[in-house]
């Protein structure tokens, strides 16, 4: 247990690992979505494009999972 603060504010998508360190949410102050943001030029290139379309496949892929497992 931490000792030289009384609070923190963290990204965490589930908070396993601070209840694993023995913390605890108290409050969810935002929840944001997921973005993928990609710059208008690079998609304009094939290479580069097709790159970020893999990439946004894997990201969906792993969403969809998280999904079924909660």
């Amino acid at each position: 247990m931490p000792t030289i603060v009384d609070a923190i504010v963290e990204v965490t998508d589930t908070g396993s690992t601070l209840r694993r360190h023995g913390l605890r949410i108290i409050h969810t102050i935002l929840e944001s979505p997921t973005l993928l943001i990609a710059n208008p030029a690079a998609y304009q290139d094939p290479a580069k494009r097709q790159a970020i379309e893999e990439l946004k496949i894997l990201l969906m892929g792993a969403i969809h999972a998280r999904a079924r497992c909660s």
